[in-house]
């Protein structure tokens, strides 16, 4: 292995990774990420987790910067509760919602 970062840290991940520490049932497994896009020096993860209520969620994106090390840049929100893939540019977002079945364009800041 030549380089890692740890995931562990970010709320949004904590939270499923602690209540499925809790359940721990055979061969079971937790879904941290459901998409990941590479643009230019930057890898752009789509997390999975659960919310408060338990319902599930897939909107936020964390940034990572790829060199010289893994160094993670970022948590970009998105404005719905549930998407499924993700495009990136340096400028703009492209997300398919799940919830609303079509895909958003979100320019960034």
């Amino acid at each position: 292995m030549v380089d890692s970062l740890d995931f562990s840290d970010i709320d949004y991940i904590k939270k499923d990774l602690i209540k499925n520490e809790n359940i721990r049932k055979l061969n079971s497994y937790t879904k941290i990420v459901s998409d990941a896009y590479v643009d230019g020096n930057y890898l752009y993860v789509l997390l999975f987790g659960t919310g408060s209520s338990g319902e599930v969620l897939s909107n936020e994106i964390l940034k990572i910067e790829l060199s010289p090390i893994l160094e993670k840049k970022e948590i970009i929100q998105l404005p719905g509760t549930n998407y499924l893939h993700i495009c990136v540019n340096q400028d703009s977002i492209y997300a398919y919602n799940r919830k609303e079945a079509r895909v958003e364009l979100l320019v960034r800041e």
